[in-house]
């Protein structure tokens, strides 16, 4: 949108440019028409003075020569002479009556263009001065959710993903040993606390996942109850393992980006 407007701005100044150029045309072919004019007048009234002269003289002559041909030819010389004056002047007239208003048109198609051209680096002004607010907004927030990251005490969250992590290693060994042994009574006292650790994992990860949106952290989530209950079937005890899994490599990518983002907030302060 701002590079149609800048297009449309610099046609307007070109059209504009383009008025401005013919406006001073027309006004040199007014002053020029003008000094021709004069010019013709000043020949006309040369010419009528000439001829009355002559006129004069022939007035002189009447009464020696009695023949009044040469009066009236005179007569008819200086009438054809007025009349072709009148016609000059009233050519000379029409056409700058016209030079004057092509004028008048082209100073008023001129401060059209002006305004509309006014009117618009006015819209891209606004625009512009809008979107820079936009971009500071944006930038601002996007301090404050550095400077909220920084605040919290990931080195906390990190020591507890790690003993969990840990912990999670052992219960798998441990699962592996007694699946190798058959040994379903320890399997089933294990269950429980393998399902209280999935659920522990998982209020992590909830903990985590509102950190990165910027939300709002809720310290009893992450240090939620135990739930109590006597859990011990198999089929609880796949559901909690694979949903382990799932949770801890979805804690490994939060932590990795946040790693990233850290490192590379920390090289632009230094900077």
């Amino acid at each position: 949108m701002l590079s149609e407007l800048q297009d449309q701005i610099r046609e307007k100044e070109l059209n504009l440019l383009q008025a401005k150029k013919t406006i001073k045309l027309l006004e040199s072919e007014k002053i020029e028409l003008e000094a021709q004019l004069k010019d013709k007048d000043v020949r006309i009234t040369k010419l009528t003075e000439e001829l009355l002269l002559s006129q004069d003289k022939t007035n002189r002559s009447e009464t020696k020569d009695p023949s009044d041909y040469w009066k009236r030819e005179l007569v008819k010389k200086n009438d054809g002479l007025h009349k072709l004056q009148d016609l000059i002047r009233s050519l000379h007239f029409e056409k700058n009556m016209q030079i004057d208003k092509d004028i008048k048109n082209l100073k008023t198609v001129f401060a059209e263009e002006k305004k509309s051209v006014d009117f618009k680096l006015k819209m891209y002004s606004e625009l512009e001065i809008e979107n820079q607010k936009k971009i500071s907004n944006l930038e601002q927030e996007n301090f404050n959710l550095k400077s909220q990251l920084l605040s919290y005490n990931y080195d906390e969250l990190l020591s507890r993903i790690s003993a969990l992590t840990s912990e999670n290693l052992d219960i798998r060994h441990q699962l592996e040993i007694l699946r190798k042994s058959n040994n379903l009574h320890d399997l089933a006292l294990l269950t429980p606390d393998i399902h209280q650790i999935s659920i522990q994992v998982h209020q992590l990860l909830i903990v985590m996942q509102n950190l990165k949106a910027g939300k709002e952290i809720s310290l009893r989530v992450l240090l939620g109850n135990d739930e109590k209950g006597n859990i011990s079937s198999a089929k609880q005890l796949v559901v909690d393992v694979a949903s382990l899994k799932k949770d801890l490599g979805q804690i490994k990518e939060i932590v990795s980006d946040y790693h990233a983002e850290n490192l590379g907030f920390n090289i632009c302060l230094t900077q």
